[in-house]
């Protein structure tokens, strides 16, 4: 399963889930100067997913689970010069 707070900017999360490791969150995807403030970072995200209702949880595990596709056709309308704006009418209109 997928926590909503995996996709928060950075990865950071994620990669500490993934590693345990937090030296090399901290070199790696990390902005922090001491494993400290990390730490307090980490936490605070940890609130913010206690506080997204299950209806929010679940809309954000939907969402990743088309992550692959989206930017796979994201991919193809920059390569073809299509405009940002007119790509979420390709995506209403397509299949789940």
């Amino acid at each position: 399963m997928i926590s909503a707070v995996f996709v928060l900017p950075g990865g950071a999360a994620f990669y500490l889930h993934m590693f345990e490791d937090t030296e090399f969150v901290r070199r790696r995807r990390g902005r922090w100067m001491s494993d400290r403030s990390m730490e307090i970072y980490l936490q605070e995200v940890a609130a913010f997913q206690q506080h997204l209702t299950s209806a929010a949880k679940s809309k954000v595990e939907r969402l990743c689970l088309h992550f692959p596709r989206i930017l796979v056709q994201s991919q193809w309308f920059l390569e073809h010069q299509t405009p940002p704006a007119t790509w979420p009418q390709f995506w209403h209109s397509a299949p789940a």
